[in-house]
């Protein structure tokens, strides 16, 4: 895994509500989150991506997903 650069970020937001996590306990490797990122992809248009999480053991590592690729995103937030 890569890390995200702040200078790669173009905008930041937060959801009013975060989508319904799959996990019962609330861990897991991919748990969706309230945040999103205004990255520009692959493509070279700028979109906005999700910010996940991979919870284990009360640790949480923020992470998006560009073209299948995971970059961590814990020096933005």
């Amino acid at each position: 895994m890569k890390y995200l650069e702040e200078s790669d970020v173009l905008d930041t937001r937060i959801d009013a509500t975060a989508p319904v996590n799959r996990s019962v306990t609330g861990y897991g490797a991919s748990v969706a989150t309230n945040r999103s990122l205004r990255l520009v992809g692959q493509d070279g248009r700028a979109r906005w991506y999700r910010v996940y999480a991979m919870v284990y053991a009360n640790n949480a590592v923020p992470f998006v997903r560009v073209g299948g690729e995971e970059l961590i995103a814990s020096r933005i937030f």
